[in-house]
């Protein structure tokens, strides 16, 4: 259809897709940091003592604060907020679109962009990169400096083949200046590129720089006995996974050597290898700048550009009737390993095929066609039998239905049949290129890949058994798979965080008119695809972009009521904080619904003694890592003993239910001139009361309490 041709309209519905994908979670996770962040550019004073800035910050290595405070001065907090990840998200979308589209139209896909743009952004759904305990999302909608630094390498990345080397020099730029440790691996990319010849010492010199460490000058030592914040150390799982992104880009290599595609492969092997070299060599050791600047982050990098440059080898390979070769099998199952992060079923397979080779059973083994349909109608069975048994569980467990008891023990045997259904899946794909069906592989590659995408995977087996299906009947089929697997991928959205609202279930009337307008339109478009030149071959494309707008109007706020209302409410502490007349902030414990997602510091816009954030930043300042540690442990037990981070929370909330047990700490806290002031939605505490507020938003009240005099009791 031609306008799917016209790039305009393919980058604005690209972006309509990925805006569904990725909603707005206000500021969650990693954006109440930034936010705070930001505040402490604006106003400095409004954090006196509060241990993330006392002894330096992140945020100095950036320009992510001055930039962004211009948004925030203008639209207040709440919807500055707003507009600014909307903004964000949609350069992201639309640059990973213009990605796409340049790099497919480059090496010959033009014909198949819209359905790599599908891939691009369905496959790394939901994908990770990091180190140990420490993870981030491939796609993330939390308005953050690496979010908008990704976005700048996007750019840099769909116009590294242009004519002119030095426009996506300056994209790389921008990304390194907003999030060094982020951004900053896409320039020695740029410069392996178009300069070969600085590879080697470059490589040479990154691989030697873990023996700095024994200089012991400043940054290039290691981190003492009493420092040691080690929270990304890699594991097997790790070396593995990183071991098999790095043969995926070598294989690259060698498979479009001498073009331009073999220089970038080679060029971010190299980078890839540096970055994973000082991962480990960083954590092992305990380096401490190289483990400061957190080589792991080149992963995303090494990983984005894989869907895109895997479907331009599938070109390579699967054209013409040339014979498949046993590499050629090979780099199939390693581009799905690598999409997937699934890189062990590779390690499989190839034990499989030399198990195969050195006992000689090549020439003996002979699959006949009617023992191909019956292994994949048994795979058809195990695969529907498996998907029903997992909605089984997870309904049991999220419902409270039957014997939950039982659910739980069902649910380890549903995690190991996931694995036997990997390699079902890889093992049925590979038989379908074998048999040159090539669509029915591309289908259950994708359904590898993304394990929510089942529906997808039934339907190419389907096809695969019964090829004859013609005419509505097959539209039908391909309508009710898109519009089922896009469901499955709704459904998944917020596995990972359940403070969020999550549209089919929230919604559930307004998800069911939305899926069968879905449906209705799918199918139309299917049917008009052979009348590309017709205006009514056009109308149902535009239909879609409609809905898909109106969809993401009515879902793409993902916050709940409470979160909503904690946001309005920062824009009355915006300009000026809660309680100005305490000029020590860090001296003011909060203990105002600790329950709540967001912590006191974010809803005030403050700073404070503790809360459950004060360990950010702690890895780059030992300063910080002892006062955090001394700091909680005084909360907690009253004594210099370290406490787990992990259980912190859970143990403050603890503490906050009882008012006895909470003005007993508060009382020994003032005792020992840790704070000076208590804050609390308690109206009664036995404490000198000094303030109080009402939070219209939140419809709550907040008191400012003294510490008691000297013979009070105290």
């Amino acid at each position: 259809m031609n306008e799917l041709e016209n790039k305009y309209f393919r980058i604005i519905l690209g972006v309509l897709f990925f805006l569904s994908l990725l909603r707005y979670k206000g500021f969650d996770s990693d954006a109440a940091l930034y936010l705070l962040q930001v505040i402490h550019h604006l106003y400095p004073e409004r954090f006196v003592n509060d241990v993330p800035f006392m002894f330096g910050n992140q945020d100095s290595f950036s320009v992510f604060s001055p930039f962004i405070a211009c948004v925030y001065r203008l639209f207040g907090v709440n919807a500055g907020g707003l507009l600014a990840t909307f903004l964000m998200l949609v350069a992201w979308g639309a640059l990973s679109v213009t990605f796409v589209v340049k790099w497919a139209e480059r090496f010959g896909l033009k014909r198949w962009t819209a359905l790599i743009v599908v891939a691009f952004f369905t496959l790394l759904l939901n994908k990770e990169y990091g180190s140990g305990c420490f993870y981030l999302p491939i796609m993330e909608p939390f308005l953050v400096a690496r979010v908008i630094s990704a976005i700048f390498v996007l750019a840099g990345l769909a116009y590294m083949f242009g004519k002119n080397k030095f426009v996506p020099l300056v994209f790389f730029v921008f990304a390194t200046v907003m999030h060094p440790l982020m951004g900053g691996w896409s320039l020695p990319l740029w410069l392996f590129y178009h300069y070969p010849k600085a590879r080697i010492p470059v490589v040479v010199l990154s691989l030697l720089s873990p023996l700095s460490g024994f200089l012991h000058v400043g940054r290039l030592g290691f981190y003492p006995p009493d420092w040691r914040p080690l929270y990304y150390t890699p594991g097997m799982e790790e070396f593995v996974s990183y071991s098999g992104l790095l043969l995926f880009w070598l294989l690259m290599y060698y498979k479009f050597k001498g073009g331009n595609l073999a220089r970038f492969s080679i060029s971010l092997f190299l980078v890839s290898l540096i970055g994973f070299a000082l991962q480990f060599l960083g954590c092992f050791s305990a380096h401490l700048f190289l483990y400061q600047v957190q080589p792991f982050r080149v992963q995303w990098l090494c990983f984005v550009p894989v869907v895109p440059v895997f479907a331009i080898y599938l070109k390579e390979v699967l054209a013409g009737d040339q014979k498949m070769t046993v590499a050629d099998y090979g780099g199939i199952i390693l581009g799905m390993c690598t999409i997937a992060n699934q890189q062990w079923v590779f390690i499989l397979f190839v034990a499989l095929f030399w198990t195969v080779h050195l006992l000689r059973l090549r020439s003996r083994i002979v699959i006949k066609q009617s023992w191909i349909k019956i292994l994949f109608v048994v795979g058809f069975v195990f695969l529907f039998a498996n998907s029903v048994l997992g909605n089984f569980v997870q309904l049991a467990l999220e419902q409270n239905l039957g014997d939950v008891g039982r659910a739980v023990g069902w649910m380890g045997f549903s995690q190991k049949a996931m694995y036997v259904e990997m390699i079902v899946v890889a093992l049925l794909t590979l038989i379908s290129v074998s048999q040159r069906r090539f669509g029915v592989a591309l289908a259950l590659g994708m359904a590898f890949c993304n394990p929510d995408l089942k529906m997808i995977a039934l339907s190419a087996i389907l096809f695969f058994l019964v090829p004859n299906i013609e005419g509505f009947v097959k539209n039908l089929l391909i309508a009710i798979t898109a519009v089922v697997s896009y469901a499955e991928l709704l459904a998944s959205l917020d596995e990972l965080n359940s403070i969020h609202s999550a549209p089919l279930q929230s919604n559930p009337i307004l998800s069911v008119i939305f899926l069968v307008l879905l449906f209705a339109i799918s199918l139309r478009v299917l049917y008009a695809r052979n009348n590309a030149n017709g205006k009514r071959a056009s109308l149902p494309l535009f239909f879609l972009l409609l809905l898909l707008g109106w969809w993401n109007i009515c879902v793409w706020d993902a916050r709940g009521v409470p979160q909503v209302n904690c946001e309005r409410q920062m824009d009355d502490f915006f300009e000026k904080p809660l309680f100005p007349q305490i000029p020590d902030r860090g001296k003011m414990l909060f203990a105002v619904e600790y329950e709540s997602p967001i912590q006191s510091r974010i809803n005030f816009l403050t700073g404070a003694y503790v809360d459950e954030s004060i360990y950010v930043g702690e890895v780059f300042f030992k300063e910080q890592y002892k006062e955090s540690i001394r700091r909680r442990s005084a909360l907690l037990r009253g004594d210099s003993i370290e406490s787990d981070m992990t259980s912190f929370k859970r143990r403050v909330q603890e503490i906050y239910k009882n008012p006895d047990t909470l003005l007993a700490r508060v009382e020994y806290l003032c005792r020992t001139g840790e704070i000076s002031h208590f804050v609390t939605d308690y109206r009664n505490m036995r404490l000198p009361k000094q303030d109080s507020l009402y939070l219209d938003k939140r419809q709550l009240s907040v008191w400012l309490y003294g510490c008691p005099e000297k013979g009070d009791g105290g």
